[in-house]
């Protein structure tokens, strides 16, 4: 599942590897369903957790283009607070359970994966 942002300014210098790489468990960061997201929402206007938008893009996170149970295609985006919040709780609960993630953090892709999200959506 992909999860990018938007890209930084021209010029600016990253280590790490871009958010659209990132492949996490789709029930890492789940969504709500479709059907209970308002239109802004499910076309990615407003953040798909806490309604904020209109959404800038110097400050989002694109969830990538989902396919709707009913037919179709939705586009949710959410701010970087939700995000952040989100992610870090995923982190917790993933890193409590992760044997990989005890013994060497940085071997584990899921933990790996959402320490970087919780890096990049702070900015």
């Amino acid at each position: 599942m992909p999860y990018r942002a938007v890209p930084p300014p021209p010029g600016t210098v990253t280590s790490e590897p871009p958010l659209d790489t990132l492949r996490l468990p789709s029930d890492a960061l789940p969504l709500p369903s479709p059907e209970d997201v308002t239109d802004g929402q499910s076309r990615g206007a407003s953040c798909v957790w806490c309604g904020h938008g209109p959404l800038s893009t110097d400050a989002v996170v694109d969830l990538g283009t989902r396919k709707n149970p009913l037919g179709g295609s939705w586009f949710p985006r959410a701010c970087p607070h939700c995000v952040t919040a989100r992610a870090h709780r995923a982190l917790s609960a993933h890193a409590s359970m992760c044997e990989q993630c005890v013994d060497e953090a940085a071997r584990c892709e899921t933990g790996s994966a959402l320490q970087q999200l919780v890096r990049e959506s702070r900015r």
